[in-house]
């Protein structure tokens, strides 16, 4: 694993070290240093005589950011390495995180585009993510999602796109249960837009997906193949705001023998909301009801329910305040348990960032942070708990 990391990152700093001695795009490299205070470092739930701990905590991190804007070709890479160092974390006080963002968009004419993006993350603690997928297992890991779209325009009004998805989470290799939770996913479909009016758009969508737990013993095969088809609709409401929705059905087929097939529905919806012309407020409201795979080890499955919230508001140019928050309920039924003892259960998740960033000069950012984040489990084996950080950064652009 970490011979791949440093791989990338070779890769990545080296086409950014080439652009800028040509000085032919524009490269940016930013440093950030961070103090802070975690107030559970171990992610444990403070009863029966356990109490929490906290620590301080002192993160270096190193942004590369190289951007190649040409008249059909956009391409974007975004390299962030993070060394993260606790006063008081015995067993291992530093982690070493990545993070590696990169998007080529081609217009290959005016009716074919083709983009294609992938996003790379090694995380070594289990937190509650905010993105895809949930790190539950207390282990180094590494995650990658790659993405392709091919879009054709038959009409102005008349557009599909063709999409392709590969992502995969993997552990450690260092017991069984983390090479059982080790999977892959591949998917693969297509959406139909038809402009209805103005300013509202009719979409189709078909799409199949394969997901494969590779090391997982056969009395613990959670392999899955779905078909989803479903219909949606984007509506803007004025000039300031604009909502999507979709819905639909997936029929899921699974790999065990004692698992018969599903057909369940799914719904989920966003609006997004400008206040003012200028732009300069942004909130974004989502969620979403669906059967999906289990974050958690031991069981098939499990219904999600999910809503997030994004506000953004830039204060002046120089001042600019970022909050989010997002609640998902994961509910778990003992038909779908793969061990004995589960019956049925649910988790809460609640998670909130709030980050104040302001500029001093051209190069120079002061940043205040605070994130939450909460587990409320049933399962007997999980460990509830709520967890605070803040920290105090300086962040400054090299070049």
């Amino acid at each position: 694993m970490k011979a791949r990391i440093m791989l990338t990152a070779g890769m990545v700093m080296a086409m950014a070290a080439g652009a800028f001695a040509e000085d032919a795009h524009p490269v940016k490299l930013f440093n950030r240093f961070r103090v802070g205070y975690d107030d559970n470092v171990y992610q444990v739930e403070e009863k029966n005589g356990r109490e929490k701990t906290d620590s301080l905590r002192l993160m270096e991190e190193v942004e590369v950011a190289v951007l190649f804007d040409l008249e059909q070709t956009y391409l974007g890479l975004r390299y962030r390495p993070t060394l993260v160092w606790y006063s008081d974390r015995d067993d291992d006080d530093t982690d070493v995180l990545h993070d590696l963002e990169a998007k080529l968009e081609q217009q290959f004419s005016p009716n074919l585009r083709l983009t294609l993006a992938d996003s790379f993350h090694s995380s070594q603690l289990p937190e509650l993510q905010d993105g895809d997928y949930i790190v539950r297992e207390n282990d180094d890991n590494i995650y990658n999602n790659f993405r392709a779209v091919l879009t054709y325009t038959f009409r102005p009004e008349t557009y599909v796109d063709l999409a392709g998805r590969y992502y995969f989470l993997k552990y450690d290799d260092n017991d069984d249960l983390e090479r059982s939770d080790n999977y892959w996913s591949a998917v693969g479909g297509l959406t139909l837009h038809q402009v209805l009016a103005a300013q509202t758009t009719a979409m189709m969508d078909f799409r199949y997906q394969t997901l494969k737990y590779d090391k997982a013993p056969k009395s613990y095969d959670r392999d899955v193949d779905t078909i989803f088809g479903g219909l949606g609709i984007e509506q803007g409401l004025g000039k300031q705001m604009s909502a999507t929705v979709r819905a639909g059905v997936q029929h899921r087929m699974y790999d065990a023998e004692n698992k018969d097939d599903k057909t369940r529905p799914y719904v989920d919806g966003s609006l997004t909301v400008t206040p003012t012309e200028s732009g300069l407020t942004r909130m974004i409201v989502s969620a979403g009801w669906a059967l999906t795979a289990s974050d958690v080890s031991g069981y098939l499955e499990q219904e999600r329910i999910r809503a997030a919230l994004t506000f953004a508001h830039k204060f002046t140019q120089r001042m600019e305040l970022t909050l989010t928050g997002s609640y998902t309920l994961s509910q778990y039924d003992a038909d779908d348990a793969m061990v004995e003892g589960l019956g049925d259960n649910d988790e809460n998740a609640w998670a909130g960032t709030a980050r104040l960033s302001y500029l001093i000069g051209t190069r120079n950012w002061v940043e205040l942070g605070y994130q939450y984040t909460k587990l409320d489990s049933d399962i007997k084996s999980r460990q509830s708990y709520d967890r605070n950080r803040v920290d105090l950064g300086w962040k400054i652009q090299l070049f």
